[in-house]
């Protein structure tokens, strides 16, 4: 009588070794290209691990599990090994119907997957002593690689220390440092993603920003000051070279660095006698995009590990994971608590530096919004004042983002507390606190912000305080200047400040003579959205009287004016239209330095990046 293999025959086991190896070759083959895409933002070897042995885990577990279930039912041993991946992902991609970047590299590695697998089961007779190592060193593999990343990660901490690098820049020689009366710290703090309405400063209301209103009942606040773009990371180098994208030629988030040339605000700084230092806390401002130039430090550390970024990673090596895990997953792996930052700019802090430029960057007020407590039980029990979204629907997001905003003044109000350290009553500290755009909540009918020039976008707080020891603090401490100011006129105030010359490239206004009274020419400002996910629909546009002009690439065409609700609305006045037209044609003529012909993003795992983050199509 016929009998069946030996209960303890190691041969028995051969499919299931055989699913784990196909598995883990699919999901080798699905991570390898997507792991070296993204070995830029990849900090560690524990990082990488979890980036490249998710999407291996996913796949060596799904078909074994498969196996297990369908070997009593379905003979043939390649349909046994290839049903469950192939119903796994037609399962997935038909819930979440969505484009995901790298589609064609996604199906070549699939490929490969499918013809390795099929080779590997094609070996059906691999012997009893082969077939149990199969199974020993797959299950090994299988268990070590979760338990060995999660310990390397919480190991890791903050990750090596950053890297002390030369600036790219054209090297300037070091001249003399600024007159002995000219402030001897220059501190800038930029918030990420916070509309100037949203401030009780600005007559918002549902929250307290109390180190906020203290800056400004010691320094100056500027009323109309207007963003260049509504991204991260033009904002943010045009505050830094006094330039418009056009000019500086970074145009979209997640860009590579373009030409170290012309003005810098920490180079001018450096040159002139100053330690300077950065830290900022998203992907947008990471060195690959140029944001170290003319720092003696600069941290793009992620923050530590978490479960959080342990999942943020995992989701990032996987296309499976992209398609169930929730996106906003996805944007942990890309920013830094301010927590995080600020105890990292403490530390430089606490160096001597009898000159110095600080800049701190906090991303917490962006997208996804998830306040800690206290913050977010303070704004929710207070979510009938304030701001109201134009769309009810993000209601529960203006309040949730007042939360982080107040988590924003309280770091603010620490970061001060370690100044004052340094510099007792900031006699001789200049500090500045800007944010780079803001956000819509439904006006235009549009949620985010990459995609707008509107209001909502580009009006921004700003914020100057003058060292107490300069004696035009007192006369000038509480002021409100109500003339529209630029994002570029802070490298020449700076420099005003310190007694240099500013860049001759730089057109902006010193905004510390504007608010002692002097004249202000009169001029209109330029804007841009240029993320690459617009395509056809990247806007420029001119604001001017109150006025604004905007255009897209196809050449569709609004003129705005802000209403008694502070809502811009269109207006029907083609003269007026007709005069902005000319006057954003004219400054394009002279001022194009970039090429409006954006490529495309470095690779697509930066385009995923940054979609995670909100800077995708919509």
């Amino acid at each position: 009588m016929a009998t069946g293999p030996r209960p303890h025959d190691p041969a028995r086991f051969a499919p299931l070794a055989v699913a784990l190896l196909a598995g883990a070759l699919a999901g080798v083959a699905e991570a390898a290209g997507f792991a070296w895409a993204q070995r830029q933002y990849l900090r560690s070897v524990a990082e990488c691990l979890v980036v490249f042995g998710a999407p291996v885990a996913l796949g060596a577990s799904g078909a074994f599990v498969g196996t297990l279930l369908l070997r009593r039912w379905i003979a043939p041993a390649p349909v046994r090994l290839l049903v469950p991946y192939g119903v796994a992902v037609a399962a997935v991609l038909r819930w979440r119907r969505t484009d995901f970047a790298g589609s064609g590299a996604w199906l070549a590695t699939t490929a490969v997957a499918l013809a390795g697998a099929l080779c590997i089961v094609a070996w059906r007779r691999p012997g009893e002593r082969a077939a149990k190592r199969c199974v020993v060193a797959a299950g090994v593999a299988l268990v070590a690689w979760p338990l060995g990343s999660i310990a390397a990660l919480a190991a890791e901490r903050d990750g090596p220390p950053p890297r002390e690098e030369p600036s790219r820049a054209v090297a300037h020689p070091r001249v003399d440092g600024p007159p002995d009366d000219a402030p001897r710290h220059v501190v800038l703090v930029t918030w990420d993603t916070v509309r100037a309405d949203v401030l009780p400063l600005f007559g918002g209301g549902g929250l307290d920003t109390p180190n906020l209103d203290r800056l400004a009942r010691e320094g100056i606040t500027f009323d109309r000051a207007t963003a260049v773009a509504p991204i991260t990371g033009p904002a943010h180098l045009s505050l830094l070279t006094g330039l418009y994208p056009p000019q500086h030629g970074l145009r979209s988030n997640g860009d590579p660095a373009p030409p170290a040339t012309g003005p810098h605000l920490a180079e001018l700084l450096r040159d002139h006698g100053f330690a300077t230092a950065g830290f900022v806390s998203n992907l947008a401002l990471m060195r690959r995009s140029g944001f170290d130039r003319g720092f003696d430090r600069f941290d793009d550390r992620p923050s530590a590990p978490s479960l959080a970024r342990f999942a943020s990673l995992a989701r990032l090596g996987s296309i499976f994971l992209q398609r169930v895990v929730p996106a906003a997953w996805g944007a942990l792996a890309h920013q830094t608590p301010g927590a995080v930052t600020l105890a990292r700019a403490r530390e430089w802090l606490a160096e001597p530096h009898e000159l110095s430029f600080l800049w701190t960057h906090f991303y917490d007020a962006h997208a996804p919004y998830d306040p800690r407590e206290p913050f977010a039980a303070r704004t929710r029990a207070r979510a009938n004042e304030g701001l109201r979204a134009v769309d009810a629907r993000a209601q529960a997001d203006v309040v949730a983002q007042r939360g982080e905003v107040e988590e924003l003044d309280s770091l603010l109000g620490e970061l001060r507390a370690a100044l004052e350290v340094r510099d007792p009553g900031l006699a001789r500290t200049l500090l500045i606190v800007v944010a780079d755009h803001g956000e819509c909540f439904g006006e235009g009918g549009l949620r985010g912000h990459h995609q707008s020039l509107l209001h909502a976008t580009q009006h921004v707080p700003l914020v100057l305080r003058l060292p107490s020891g300069d004696g035009r603090h007192a006369a000038l401490a509480g002021m409100r200047v109500a003339e529209p100011v630029s994002q570029i006129d802070l490298l020449p105030t700076i420099a005003a400040a310190l007694g240099l010359a500013p860049p001759p490239e730089c057109e902006g206004l010193d905004l510390l003579a504007l608010a002692a009274g002097s004249d202000a020419p009169p001029r209109g400002l330029y804007l841009e959205a240029f993320q690459h996910a617009l395509g056809p629909r990247r806007l420029q546009g001119w604001t001017e009287a109150g006025w604004k002009y905007l255009r897209d690439r196809e050449g569709h065409e609004q003129l705005l004016r802000l209403d008694a609700s502070g809502h811009e609305q269109p207006v029907d006045d083609p003269a007026r239209r007709d005069l902005l037209r000319a006057r954003l044609d004219g400054w394009l003529a002279t001022h194009q330095g970039a090429s409006d012909d954006v490529p495309p993003a470095s690779s697509s795992s930066d385009a995923e990046a940054l979609k995670a983050l909100g800077y995708g199509e919509r």
